[in-house]
């Protein structure tokens, strides 16, 4: 629950705001990626770069740059949150062995909401590692391109 509370709070946080415009900046891109361009897999791609350079951003204001990822990846990845969870729902409850093997229309129900539930955390949690990469190799990213970096090693 801690860990629930501190990403709340990050992510309605004024020191995350560019974070946070930066997962609601990616989420166009991801939407028209996924289903308008290829609508059966699903690509996280335009997520990553808005981790990436987040975790870049965030590493010159001495603030962990992998924090900044996850709370991008988790405002950015809201869509896919919503669009798997309601599948993982859709196929379950059509799902002809699941009708049969459980045959009342609100067992299937129960069935099926709970898949869409446990899809939910599955994908929230794989949208925190996306994050958590993004950001970590952002922060890398700018510990090596930094101008003072850059400059003391020509000296």
């Amino acid at each position: 629950m801690n860990i629930l509370r501190s990403i709340r709070s990050d992510v309605s946080d004024e020191q995350f705001r560019v974070a946070v415009l930066l997962g609601i900046g990616s989420v166009p891109l991801t939407v028209g990626i996924n289903w308008l361009l290829t609508p059966d897999p699903v690509s996280a791609t335009p997520l990553f770069f808005a981790c990436v350079c987040s975790g870049y951003l965030y590493r010159s204001r001495s603030i962990d740059g992998t924090r900044a990822g996850v709370v991008t990846g988790l405002v950015g990845g809201v869509p896919i949150l919503i669009w798997q969870s309601w599948t993982a729902l859709v196929e379950w409850w059509n799902h002809p062995r699941v009708i049969a093997a459980v045959g009342d229309s609100l067992l299937v129900a129960a069935v099926s909401v709970g898949a869409a539930l446990v899809t939910g955390v599955i994908v929230s949690v794989v949208l925190v590692v996306i994050g958590m990469i993004g950001g970590g190799i952002g922060s890398w990213l700018n510990e090596r391109l930094s101008p003072t970096r850059l400059h003391g090693s020509k000296t």
